[in-house]
């Protein structure tokens, strides 16, 4: 069949099919980079703000812990109790602000929150605890909060 072609129609077709595996390139190139783009606004503009908050939480939890064990520390100097009690409420409020507000701004990621299910009901009992050894603390009975915070920590 192509042996009745002049040299010039083969030349034409020839030109013709790379002309059309270009177009499919170029369609096919356009396709990928708009899914890149998409997924990288998604991770840029979403994902890493929603990390900032986890991160920002998660140090909240920390120096509400901290706080804490200050508390059980202080001993019989009582005078930085106050102090201590406000940072450990004001950081465990951040904290959980804080991953509500993450939950929040992944809803249309379930398979994320589905991770933090029991987030609200792990934190409450935590907090518990780390009110009870508040308590035990200004009860005079520091050596029971070891127990607590033992029994709490895994």
């Amino acid at each position: 069949m192509l042996t009745s072609l002049t040299i010039r129609t083969k030349i034409v077709f020839g030109q013709a099919i790379l002309t059309i595996l270009l177009l499919i390139l170029s369609v096919s190139s356009y396709q990928t980079l708009a899914t890149l783009q998409h997924n990288t606004d998604i991770f840029a503009g979403h994902l890493l703000k929603a990390q900032g908050v986890v991160l920002n939480a998660d140090r909240d939890l920390y120096q509400a812990l901290t706080a804490q064990h200050e508390y059980l520390q202080m001993g019989a100097n009582r005078s930085n109790s106050q102090k201590l009690r406000a940072d450990f409420d004001e950081n465990s409020q951040q904290a959980s602000d804080r991953m509500m507000s993450f939950l929040s701004s992944m809803s249309a990621y379930p398979e994320v929150t589905a991770k933090f299910g029991n987030f609200k009901t792990d934190f409450e009992t935590r907090k518990s605890a780390a009110l009870q050894v508040f308590s035990l603390v200004d009860a005079g009975q520091p050596d029971h909060c070891r127990d607590r915070i033992t029994k709490h920590r895994h």
